[in-house]
């Protein structure tokens, strides 16, 4: 008489994606140094698991849609819900790969209060001291706007934007409006 290891699997399941999770989490909350000195923000593993992890559940939507189908009496509603989903999840998937993109081209660093980052193809040198504004927008990213009139807008799951808040806490200017 052995013990039936199938009803542990679930469980067994959700506990390792859960601690998978939880690694991922804490792996890209660190910030990034370069060998000068200068903290950079990259795409986190929030973004990378997305469009992984979004890719191959869409891939498997798309393989039981076009080859396995359903036989049960309201199949034909069963695929056209699935086709639905599929195209659902490509597009969050292009969302992702969108902010990894734009996360890789803007080349956001900085070190103490100078700040550089990537602005219509030409790199752009500011000041923490000189921002006027910083604005929480719609999609949640935070809008920073410096006394040049440049503005640059940061992801806030990107890994490195929490160390960006506290240098711009640390060397910002005094009374920035609280983005909130």
């Amino acid at each position: 008489m052995g013990i039936d290891l199938s009803s542990l699997s679930p469980i067994l399941t959700g506990l390792a994606g859960g601690a998978v999770a939880t690694a991922l989490a804490r792996w890209g909350a660190r910030g990034v140094t370069d060998k000068r000195g200068w903290k950079c923000i990259r795409p986190s593993a929030l973004h990378w698991t997305g469009v992984i992890l979004g890719t191959a559940l869409t891939s498997l939507f798309v393989y039981v849609w076009l080859f396995v189908g359903s036989s049960r009496a309201d199949g034909v509603q069963q695929m056209q819900i699935l086709g639905w989903l599929i195209v659902a999840f490509t597009l969050a998937i292009m969302m992702c790969a969108a902010q990894i993109w734009r996360l890789l081209r803007q080349d956001v660093q900085w070190r103490g209060s100078i700040i550089t980052f990537r602005r219509g193809g030409v790199r752009v040198q500011d000041d923490l001291k000189t921002l006027v504004d910083c604005r929480q927008r719609w999609t949640q990213e935070f809008e920073l706007v410096f006394a040049s009139g440049h503005r640059l807008r940061i992801d806030p799951n990107a890994k490195g934007a929490e160390q960006l808040a506290e240098a711009i806490l640390r060397h910002g200017p005094e009374g920035l409006p609280d983005p909130d």
